[in-house]
């Protein structure tokens, strides 16, 4: 007989969806070249829906967390409260010591916000990732 995994703790870290699909966006585009579309408009309204929302990396935080029960792990943690306070707590939990959290591939851009001034951008975002938002309590625009 195998573990029971239900006595594990076990945890997730989201992320705003809105703020997410930024970090994507510029990430594919910037640092990996795969994404063509030179705004962040035009990538959602004319090329998301057709080429991306089924990549392992667009796909809803849910996916990965839940199941048909819902939230799988045993704590979930939103990245707007900082990693490093994340990262403290878990050290708690388990009992190890931290050290600083760092950064790698941070992108050059604007707050998110910026990017959703045109409300069809945000509606296709909102769509997109409707569980996540309903499930981890994030506020749609």
């Amino acid at each position: 007989m195998g573990p029971n995994f239900a006595e594990y703790f076990s945890y997730g870290v989201v992320r705003n969806p809105y703020d997410r699909m930024v970090s994507l966006y510029h990430d594919f585009r910037d640092q990996r070249g795969a994404i063509k579309a030179e705004s962040f408009e035009s990538f959602i309204l004319e090329g998301f829906n057709t080429h991306w929302q089924n990549n392992v990396h667009f796909l809803p935080q849910t996916f990965f967390l839940c199941n048909d029960d819902g939230v799988m792990v045993s704590a979930v943690y939103q990245f707007e409260t900082g990693m490093e306070n994340v990262l403290a707590e878990l050290a708690q939990r388990v009992g190890f010591e931290t050290g600083k959290v760092g950064h790698a591939r941070k992108s050059e851009r604007s707050d998110w916000r910026e990017y959703y001034e045109n409300p069809r951008v945000a509606d296709v975002v909102s769509e997109h990732y409707r569980s996540d938002f309903e499930t981890f309590g994030y506020e749609q625009i």
